[in-house]
């Protein structure tokens, strides 16, 4: 059995769009890569701590209320993921979306009460933490992966492989994961 941890945003869901609008709506102009700046101060840079924070909070009210109202654009590594929930592997969702994402995910959509594991509002840093925590307590978790769209960051422990998703098809992601295609 495989243990395949997934990231949401820009993995299972195409959310990009959602969060620069989110940003643009609480009055922040977010760089084009903003997916992959996690622990970039530029929200600070552009308002100072105390308005980054307001600006912030609102762009995550904003994002919920993307979640929440709109049609979810699911990606082919979504569809990857539930054929191997159905293939009865373990598969989790770790993200960074604001607390509550994976409750409205829940309650929109049956399938994601199909995944082993829904995190929301955990960071990058605190996602390697937890894993090398699960590695620990559980040795016999062996064959795990990380798919996430960034690398920043990534700190697995030593027998885990990550798979950096960049768009591709259900199958080439698919044939990565069970053929142990790892990027490094």
């Amino acid at each position: 059995m495989k243990h395949v941890f997934f990231d949401l945003d820009g993995v299972l869901l195409d959310t990009h769009p959602w969060v620069m609008e989110s940003y643009r709506i609480a009055g922040a102009i977010p760089p084009d890569d903003i997916l992959s700046r996690e622990g970039d101060p530029w929200l600070i840079r552009s308002f100072g701590v105390r308005e980054a924070k307001n600006v912030h909070i609102m762009k995550n009210n904003q994002y919920l209320g993307f979640i929440e109202n709109h049609a979810l654009p699911y990606t082919s590594a979504f569809n990857v993921a539930m054929h191997l929930i159905t293939a009865g592997h373990e598969v989790s969702v770790l993200s960074g979306a604001p607390k509550g994402t994976m409750k409205i995910l829940r309650d929109r959509d049956h399938r994601w009460s199909m995944f082993n594991m829904l995190r929301d509002d955990i960071k990058t840093h605190d996602k390697m933490y937890f894993m090398q925590e699960l590695a620990y307590k559980f040795d016999d978790i062996t064959d795990a992966y990380y798919v996430d769209d960034q690398t920043y960051g990534i700190k697995l422990p030593s027998d885990w492989k990550f798979i950096h998703y960049r768009g591709e098809d259900e199958m080439t992601l698919y044939d990565k994961i069970m053929n142990v295609h790892v990027d490094r």
